[in-house]
């Protein structure tokens, strides 16, 4: 049980670390990050969007990983990501700190 604990603690902290650098990135917009996994421009993404950004840019991921990605984005789970889903999920949820 602890080391559970301890895996899911050090998995937001990494989230948050994530969060906070994107946060302090001038050129980062959320709705340009977005749009690059909507790339159909129908206002939402889901797993075979991620797969495809990951894979056009040299990454791949088994399904597993891409199941925990729409798990954390999908908020409403109904197997899409809206832009709010999206903005609420990269966006910051403590104040500024240096990671």
């Amino acid at each position: 049980m602890a080391d559970a604990l301890r895996q899911a603690t050090d998995a937001e902290v990494e989230a948050e670390s994530f969060r906070q650098r994107l946060a302090r990135n001038p050129s980062y917009t959320n709705i340009e990050a977005f749009n690059s996994i909507d790339w159909a421009k129908m206002g939402t993404a889901n797993i075979d969007d991620f797969r495809r950004l990951l894979r056009d840019n040299g990454f791949y991921a088994s399904n597993d990983e891409l199941f925990k990605v729409m798990e954390r984005f999908d908020k409403n789970k109904d197997g899409r990501i809206s832009y709010s889903e999206f903005v609420e999920e990269v966006t910051p949820k403590s104040p500024a700190k240096c990671y």
